[in-house]
């Protein structure tokens, strides 16, 4: 889940602990299930950031909410899987398969772009899944500021510029992705 204030209004439906962060992996199940024949995906080797944050892998803040402290620092999470990664695969992938539901689908979003220019693959696909991306009006970039997203060089001089200003939606730098990549399947 994500947490976030928008308009005097605080939603905490993030997870609270490294176990509870764990126990929503989907470890297997979905795409994740290695005992499913039926999986395209079972004998794939799977790296993934576990999430604990609220912050769908883009905050660098701290933040007081209800008379407690939240660390939103999914962002230093993200680089530190990717720096793992790219440690640990070395060369070229033969498939690249970038995935995230519920919350997981923001960072997804927000990171597809940078993951795809990073790794060196002969074909990759994103999915989404679980994701509805309804937000109250004017609140996406206000949300994305809290988090600190607009601090950690994600995105292009365009969408950073939307991200400063509060006008940001986490579909413009999934739509670059998907235009900068078009032999990619994005799904």
């Amino acid at each position: 889940g994500a947490c976030w204030e928008a308009k005097g209004n605080v939603v905490l439906q993030c997870t609270d602990s490294i176990a509870s962060g764990i126990a929503t992996t989907g470890l297997g199940s979905g795409i994740q299930d290695r005992s499913n024949e039926n999986n395209p995906l079972r004998s794939y080797t799977v790296v993934e950031a576990i999430y604990c944050a609220g912050d769908a892998f883009m905050g660098t803040m701290e933040q007081n909410w209800t008379g407690s402290t939240y660390y939103q620092y999914g962002y230093h999470n993200a680089v530190a899987t990717i720096d793992w990664a790219k440690e640990n695969l070395v060369g070229q992938l033969s498939s690249l398969v970038i995935a995230g539901y519920s919350a997981g689908s923001l960072g997804t979003m927000a990171w597809s772009g940078t993951l795809l220019q990073t790794f060196s693959y002969e074909k990759a696909t994103v999915l989404l899944d679980s994701y509805a991306g309804i937000f109250p009006p004017g609140t996406q970039g206000q949300t994305l500021q809290s988090w600190g997203a607009c601090k950690t060089g994600l995105w292009s001089s365009k969408v950073q510029a939307e991200c400063d200003e509060g006008t940001m939606h986490i579909q413009d730098p999934f739509k670059e992705a998907m235009a900068k990549f078009p032999d990619v399947a994005f799904g």
